[in-house]
């Protein structure tokens, strides 16, 4: 061990990636209703080294025997976020057996390589001795919801999570307008400093819309956006990685 850090070693050949980063979403213990498009989140990490390294997303049955689903994260495996579509889900609940209105328990967790080694678990570390951790997840089937009437028109406002996200060094934003509104779409960073506007006060039709975010000029850190349209405010963060 050098240093201290117990979350790698140095060979001729290679370092293992850090493995003590945090899985953040959803929350251990968490029960999600599949009626939509799902994204678990997790903190980024890297090896020794600084090198990129690549995500999986791997979903076992509770007791951890029998790995259900393994995904690449989104970006072909370097976003700290999975994209898991409606149908994937409900299908994997289906092939389970279960049915509309029932649960399935189930754990998950995430694997890392920097492609020169063995992958690597998300793991506590305590005496000597790594710890895989996992995320213990109830899913519920339910119906596909729809944010749009038959017509195509969104039923709400809404503001979605930037995707990807992290991201680096651009990011698409998208929202929902039921009915036509004055827009203004603002990118601030953490002390509250406006860092972009994106949309100044448009007026704008119903419909759901996407704006481009280009951070190429910023540093990295977490950033906050936020659209005011009509009566409708909301805000979210957004992760910009370099």
């Amino acid at each position: 061990m050098v240093g201290g850090n117990p979350d790698w070693f140095v060979s001729d050949d290679f370092t293992f990636p850090f493995r003590t980063f945090a899985l953040e979403a959803p929350s251990d213990g968490a029960t999600v209703v599949v009626d939509s498009d799902i994204a678990p989140v997790w903190e980024p990490t890297s090896d020794f080294d600084g090198n990129d390294v690549s995500y999986e997303w791997v979903l076992y049955s509770a007791d951890t025997t029998t790995v259900l689903a393994a995904l690449p994260s989104d970006n072909n495996g370097a976003d700290t976020t999975v994209t898991l579509p409606f149908a994937t889900v409900d299908g994997l609940l289906a092939s389970l057996g279960v049915e509309v209105g029932q649960t399935a328990d189930v754990v998950w967790n995430v694997r890392v390589t920097d492609g020169t080694v063995d992958t690597v678990e998300v793991s506590t570390f305590s005496n000597g001795e790594f710890t895989p951790v996992y995320y213990a997840l109830t899913l519920e089937r339910a119906l596909q919801t729809s944010n749009e009437d038959e017509f195509g028109t969104p039923k709400e406002f809404s503001l979605e999570q930037n995707y990807p996200n992290p991201f680096n060094p651009s990011t698409n934003i998208n929202f929902s307008l039921p009915q036509s509104a004055k827009v203004s779409l603002v990118v601030y960073d953490m002390l509250g400093r406006k860092i972009a506007t994106l949309i100044d006060g448009e007026q704008l039709n119903a419909a759901n819309h996407s704006v481009r975010f280009d951070a190429s000029a910023l540093a990295s850190g977490m950033y906050i956006y936020r659209i005011e349209a009509g009566s409708f405010v909301s805000t979210r963060k957004m992760m910009l990685i370099k």
